[in-house]
């Protein structure tokens, strides 16, 4: 009666169901009341019915079916799993996001989504759930590879899963030592000490993302995320360079006493060190010069670096204060363009704001003397690019004035089109009022 009357309509009503609000109450308000209320037999029934649907290989609509019944059991029954059903159900997501990644092939190691993403998304929550609960095999290495490569999916929820999933795992190890947290995980090892260029995989994933032109992804919660994700990276490269290349010798972390204590001054001559941390920050710097949601987005995660590793990032502050500096040049520009400073735009009033909170944060998180000197030779460099634009410009106009001048007309015929679009905004904002 319970399956054929109600468990069933249910099921079907939660996967057809368009409406959020609707499949939101089916799930928690129906589905979530029967798994806390059925006794332990009838809920051994309805296990079985997702097991088989979950084994189906062929038919992924009944697959993802039964990943979205096994999150709600985690989350309404959660004693009924622990049992003795986690670690076989934690095995069998992990096989399942392996092979989904097989699936779905790469494109220079970017997912393309070919296959079901809501099916990945599911199966990947349900494995965060059952990790939070239960950490099962760190032996399975294979689960962490293809779940770095899931963080470029081309869908951003499953991508801000996968993320949240890795950031969970790295969490519990202190990056200095790379050696667990909590007393009780003393013997497990973190991924990126037994999977070779790891660290570089996680920091050039997350620049993918923010160079990537989905507004979805740089949303606040994901930006948190990947500052934090890459504050931990940043500190793991400064103690452990060797780990951000695939040929590198693995060291056992957990076995080496003489990894406990460290010297500054013999790391600090470590030119891989240099190499890695130097390539992460110009990255992100390259995509801070673009536009205001990734300026955004990338100055969050300098102030992350300022408040958790200012040393590790103390040598590498004229790449940082580059893109900080020319995005107050380019509004200070702005303003002189326009015919009313006080129109500037709220979003550029945002980013400045941004932009000195940051230089704030770096003056006091780091060595007063050596900001001040880097700040100085940035904004000289600047200076000097200047110069040399308006230079090269002046020497076009005189060897190449035809190609100049059609540049000149082009450009005041862009000028003309963004007084035009200002006005109108205007007209519409006076209509609106």
């Amino acid at each position: 009666m319970l399956r054929a009357f109600v468990f069933l309509p249910l099921v079907l009503r939660l996967v057809n169901e368009e409406s959020t609000i609707c499949r939101r109450m089916i799930a928690n308000d129906c589905l979530g009341v029967i798994f806390q209320r059925v006794s332990v037999q009838k809920m051994a029934i309805l296990w079985d019915y997702s097991q088989k649907w979950f084994s189906y290989g062929n038919e992924l609509p009944l697959r993802r079916t039964a990943a979205q019944l096994f999150g709600l059991v985690i989350d309404h029954r959660p004693n009924f799993v622990q049992r003795d059903r986690a670690n076989n159900l934690y095995d069998s997501f992990a096989s399942t996001i392996n092979n989904l990644n097989k699936d779905i092939g790469s494109n220079k190691g970017y997912c393309n989504g070919d296959v079901d993403w809501e099916f990945s998304y599911f199966c990947l929550v349900n494995f965060e759930k059952l990790y939070k609960i239960y950490q099962g095999n760190e032996h399975n290495i294979s689960v962490w590879t293809s779940i770095l490569k899931s963080v470029i999916h081309s869908h951003p929820w499953v991508s801000l899963v996968a993320l949240r999933i890795i950031y969970l795992h790295l969490s519990m190890f202190r990056p200095i030592d790379l050696i667990a947290r909590a007393q009780e995980r003393k013997k497990s090892s973190c991924f990126v000490t037994v999977i070779p260029g790891s660290l570089y995989e996680i920091a050039r994933n997350i620049c993918y993302l923010f160079n990537a032109s989905n507004d979805i992804i740089l949303k606040q919660e994901f930006v948190a995320l990947a500052a934090k994700a890459l504050s931990w990276v940043l500190e793991a490269m400064y103690y452990h360079s060797n780990l951000c290349f695939k040929d590198s010798t693995i060291i056992n972390f957990a076995e080496d006493d003489e990894q406990e204590n460290y010297s500054t001054s013999t790391v600090s001559t470590n030119k891989i060190k240099n190499r890695s941390i130097h390539w992460v920050l110009v990255r992100l710097s390259g995509i801070a010069g673009k536009e205001n949601s990734r300026r955004e987005a990338v100055f969050k995660c300098f102030a992350a670096f300022a408040q958790n590793c200012n040393d590790v990032i103390s040598p590498y502050l004229r790449i940082i204060l580059e893109p900080v500096n020319r995005c107050i040049l380019d509004v200070e520009h702005k303003q002189k363009q326009q015919y009313n400073p006080l129109t500037e735009s709220s979003c550029d009033d945002k980013i400045v704001e941004l932009a000195k909170d940051l230089l704030q944060l770096l003056e006091e998180k780091c060595d007063t003397q050596q900001f001040l000197q880097s700040y100085a030779v940035v904004k000289t460099n600047a200076t000097e690019k200047r110069l040399l634009r308006k230079q090269s410009l002046a020497a076009k106009a005189i060897t190449d004035s035809k190609s100049y001048s059609e540049e000149k007309i082009k450009k005041q015929a862009n000028e003309k089109k963004r007084k035009k679009r200002r006005l109108d905004e205007k007209k519409q904002m006076k209509t609106l009022l």
